[in-house]
């Protein structure tokens, strides 16, 4: 399982377009924002690699991302909430990655049963 975690991060990094990198922020990075549930694990030049983790039923302070990628480490159903838009909800399985653009501003709400774990690798 890491070592196609690894894989599919190692791809994806090398897909995020440098275009794509926010320089807007109107929210506070999450780990400032919401040090319960972000945690910085690393960094590179380039890169922040930010843990999150979410309880059921938890939702973060509003916060912003640079563009990146998520890799989910459990599976999680999550809702999405941003400012003068609805809700949206997602499921995501443990090993799944995706592609993430920036965003001025954001929540995140753990709408599962069981504890939400995911990496955000956030280009700086």
């Amino acid at each position: 399982m890491i070592k196609e975690i690894s894989c599919a991060f190692a791809l994806l990094l090398g897909a995020i377009p440098l275009s794509s990198h926010a320089t807007a922020q109107t929210s506070p990075p999450p780990w400032e924002a919401s040090p319960d549930v972000y945690k910085v694990i690393g960094e590179t030049a380039q890169y922040r690699i930010i843990l999150a983790t979410w309880k059921p039923g938890q939702i973060d302070s509003p916060h912003s991302h640079k563009a990146g990628l998520a890799v989910y480490l459990t599976d999680c159903a999550l809702r999405n909430h941003r400012p003068e838009n609805a809700p949206v909800d997602n499921a995501f399985k443990a090993g799944q990655t995706r592609s993430t653009s920036g965003t001025p501003s954001h929540r995140t709400e753990n709408i599962g049963n069981a504890d939400c774990q995911l990496l955000h690798i956030d280009m700086k």
